[in-house]
């Protein structure tokens, strides 16, 4: 029975510096963020690189040995978060939302302009649908089951309906006067950056850290 208690035990410490370490980014570069866009930068783009470089100190000073008891936390879940289940986990889930959000983008893009004859016909869509305020209706009565499936969909969606779908997101994004693709953008912007700071801390970190 001792096995089974140490095992539960290392489970529950692991959950609680991942907690601490995740709490700790979120806490840090949040409000660094918004300092940044309030102070230096209006656009959201002008704060792309704070996260880099914020991971990249902490990661020198972990190393160095320079943050005590919460170094030595960050570079366990960080050597970690690199290899096995997790790793697949966290470069499956970026993996799997950049390609969401790009696709979602170039279809915006291209229902502006490749299909933008079609867009001025909704009715291409579905013969009920006359006008934008009818979209924004039938899209606020949709239920979270069947957003789901349509999410689940999507790459299907992609291959076998891809002017339709475009010509929606289009018009969708012109209802929010652009602010959709502009929330899609920062979003990928944002994903490829932690993208990038995963694989920099996987070149970084030895498979085998003893902290």
């Amino acid at each position: 029975m001792i096995e089974p208690k140490k095992g539960w035990q290392e489970r529950k410490q692991n959950l609680k510096e991942s907690a601490i370490v995740f709490g700790f980014f979120t806490g840090i570069l949040l409000p660094l963020r918004i300092l940044f866009v309030t102070y230096v930068s209006q656009n959201w783009f002008g704060s792309f690189g704070v996260m880099t470089i914020v991971s990249v100190i902490i990661l020198i000073l972990a190393k160095k040995n320079m943050l005590g008891r919460f170094g030595k936390m960050f570079l366990r879940q960080m050597t970690k978060n690199q290899h096995g289940k997790r790793a697949l986990f966290f470069y499956g889930e970026s993996a799997i939302l950049i390609s969401i959000l790009l696709v979602s983008i170039i279809a915006i893009n291209l229902g502006n302009t490749v299909y933008v004859d079609q867009k001025q016909n909704l009715e291409f869509l579905h013969p009920e649908l006359k006008d934008q305020n009818t979209i924004l209706k039938e899209t606020k009565n949709v239920s979270l089951d069947k957003l789901v499936v349509a999410i689940a969909l999507l790459p299907l969606l992609t291959i076998s309906k891809f002017p339709q779908m475009a010509i929606l997101f289009a018009t969708l994004n012109d209802a929010f006067h652009g602010w959709i693709l502009n929330m899609y953008t920062i979003a990928l912007v944002e994903y490829l950056e932690i993208f990038g700071v995963l694989l920099f801390y996987r070149f970084s970190l030895p498979k085998n850290l003893n902290v």
